[in-house]
């Protein structure tokens, strides 16, 4: 479960990156709405700490839930 919580966390901060960077922009891919949605457009810290503290959660729900078995 954390290996799957860790990926999840590094491909949402993967997104943040690319939205950190214009990479829809560095592609020419701004004039399509399709790529606009799949990869947003704006890049924001408090996403990043929204992500973290969702992650952090998720594992720490799962490891009370683990230690009731």
């Amino acid at each position: 479960m954390v290996a799957a919580a860790v990926g999840a966390l590094v491909f949402a901060y993967a997104i943040e990156t690319a939205q950190y960077v214009q990479l829809i922009s560095l592609l020419s891919l701004d004039q399509y709405k399709w790529a606009r949605v799949v990869m947003g457009t704006s890049f924001s810290w408090w996403d990043m700490l929204m992500y973290t503290l969702g992650i952090l959660c998720v594992l720490v729900v799962e490891h009370l839930l683990a230690l009731k078995k």
